[in-house]
């Protein structure tokens, strides 16, 4: 009786427990979301630190408390590009410092393109833009090379290399495991399998690739060059000899106005801002500037909505998650614009490598019906080829950034043959059936040729509705878009040469573009997938400081997440190779 009752006692102290730790945490998170700032009433200088992932859609913790907050967070892009315009009305903003301390900057270059052109149109509005670094990174200044001047530390570097584009190949792995891919494709550059049965890029793979990271640096080295006033030719000469060894070098060659101490860079601005002391001169954090609500910039409520659809990852049948395009999902969200009374128009932005053919399918089957009652606009991101491409190519205007990695047209087909990895294992089957194909594809033994026949031809068919799709959509002929196809991969550049996109630009010039073709002079954005509640952030919050901690990112995810990849793929897949990664 008296363990009965102790039993009794601690299962209410522990729901009281529970009771409290769940009240906190969404005190925690009211607290954080009411903590705003009053208005700036004289002007200041806004800080930005680009030290987080950037995604298209972020997942921001509502957890105030830092040992939750750390790896987890990732900083939306649209946020980003939305602030710095905010920034550039705002009369109290005087300019921008950009921190690259030790941020490691996470980004695709069409992202980086995006946050480029935002910033080059806050100086157009006559204010400055500085920036700070120990050690510049590529990317770092790609986007710093557009301020009025860019500091770095007596010590520090710069690492200006041109790009390289990298590809984890996987067959000896598979080999010593037993495990043995077969695979059917269409395309003579559809490579997402050759990682997976080579030890190097074939021919035709290293053809695009050079192709797609050549036209990529030519863009960014023009842009470097034209900001910071050095002849191109100069400028490629300074990077394929290898001139920037030492900050010293990267003064005498005009990369960067002055080498400061931290202390010196704060007597710079003292000295700027004709103040005493640094504690004087009024900085800004863009966390706080995001809870500044600015009286003048106050939009009204408008009842008209463009909607702006995120299609973020892999995709895959069924519902996804944060990072992927579960057609499930994304199906109910298109189905959700189109058929709002107050959505005029809907502007679908892709970042995806592409997935299953038949999700992607079905995806553009319920665009195209939106489609037939509202304009549809589509933005590429980092990535949109392949599948990602598939669910564009019949949208009613495509934009895209230069270096935007796209196209793919093609198709392929994976099925593991598990016989040899059970065989190490100690695992047999025996099995009886009813007819001839009921083992179809059986990953414990090889494919028999009759069953690549078949196979082949449901890769023929696919890649065959692939080009009808695109040649539809894009008013070209099949056979142009099969020249074109085969699986390769374009950059933004050649993609607007080949037709596949109509115009340069980013996600604002979509909604724009959006809003011009509905005949809206005011409007409001409507983001989907509609945000999660807060009680469903806490557990997503948890899931990814879990993750975060327990997997080493930068040396194993790569590969951790290769696998999954190879371990997840559906029998046909539209999908560029598994991760181009450009360095």
């Amino acid at each position: 009786m008296i363990n009965f009752i102790k039993n009794i006692l601690s299962t209410i102290i522990g729901i009281i427990i529970s009771i409290i730790i769940v009240v906190s945490i969404f005190a925690l998170i009211s607290i954080k979301n009411n903590d705003t700032k009053k208005d700036l009433d004289e002007p200041h200088t806004l800080i930005i630190k680009l030290d987080k992932l950037i995604q298209d859609r972020s997942f921001e913790s509502p957890f105030n408390i830092d040992f939750l907050n750390q790896g987890t967070n990732s900083l939306s892009l649209n946020s980003l590009l939305e602030f710095i315009e905010k920034a550039s009305k705002d009369p109290n903003i005087n300019g921008i410092h950009l921190d690259f301390n030790n941020s490691g900057l996470n980004a695709g270059f069409a992202s980086l393109e995006e946050i480029r052109n935002s910033l080059i149109k806050f100086k157009n509005s006559g204010k400055f833009i500085n920036s700070y670094s120990k050690n510049y990174s590529q990317k770092e200044y790609y986007i710093a090379s557009i301020c009025d001047n860019i500091f770095l530390y007596p010590s520090g570097s710069i690492s200006l290399t041109g790009l390289n584009s990298s590809i984890l190949f996987l067959k000896k792995f598979l080999e010593k495991i037993g495990i043995q891919p077969q695979i059917i494709r269409h395309g003579k550059f559809k490579s997402a399998i050759e990682p997976l049965i080579k030890e190097e890029m074939s021919k035709e793979s290293k053809k695009q690739n050079q192709r797609l990271i050549n036209t990529i640096w030519k863009e960014i080295a023009n842009e470097i060059s034209i900001s910071r006033n050095i002849p191109i030719k100069k400028f490629n000469s300074i990077i394929n000899n290898f001139k920037i060894q030492s900050a010293n070098d990267a003064i005498s060659f005009d990369l960067v106005d002055s080498l400061f101490y931290k202390d010196e860079l704060e007597k710079f601005y003292t000295i700027f801002f004709n103040k005493e002391e640094i504690n004087e001169v009024n900085f800004i954090s863009f966390k706080d500037y995001k809870k500044i609500p600015i009286k003048n910039l106050s939009k009204k409520y408008k009842k008209n909505k463009v909607a702006v659809i995120y299609a973020q990852g892999d995709i895959t049948d069924g519902k996804g998650n944060f990072d992927q395009i579960g057609s499930e999902s994304i199906v109910k969200d298109i189905r959700k614009a189109y058929k709002d009374e107050k959505t005029k128009a809907i502007v679908l932005r892709i970042n995806s490598p592409g997935g299953s053919a038949l999700a992607s399918d079905v995806i553009l089957r319920e665009l195209n019906i939106a489609k037939r009652n509202k304009p549809l606009i589509v933005s590429f991101g980092d990535v949109a080829a392949s599948g990602g491409y598939y669910i564009a190519c019949n949208a009613d205007k495509i934009f895209s950034s230069k270096n935007t990695i796209t196209g793919s047209i093609g198709v392929f087909g994976v099925l593991m043959n598990l016989e040899k990895f059970n065989q190490n294992i100690g695992l047999s089957y025996d099995n009886v059936k009813t007819s001839k194909y009921s083992d179809f594809a059986d990953p414990s033994r090889p494919l028999n040729e009759e069953e690549k026949i078949i196979l082949q031809s449901q890769i023929e068919r696919t890649y065959d509705l692939f080009l009808s799709h695109v040649s539809n959509g894009r008013d070209l002929s099949k056979n142009k878009v099969d020249e074109i196809g085969q699986g390769r991969v374009w950059s933004g550049v050649d993609a607007l040469q080949n037709n596949l996109i109509d115009e340069f630009g980013g996600l604002n010039d979509a909604i724009l573009e959006a809003s011009k073709m509905s005949g809206l002079d005011e409007f409001r954005v409507w983001e989907l997938p509609e945000n999660k509640d807060k009680f469903l952030e806490v557990f997503t919050s948890f899931k990814t400081v879990l993750y975060s901690h327990f997997i080493n990112i930068n040396s194993d995810y790569n590969l951790v997440n290769t696998i999954d990849k190879v371990n997840k793929l559906e029998k046909i897949q539209t999908r560029i190779p598994f991760d181009i990664i450009l360095n």
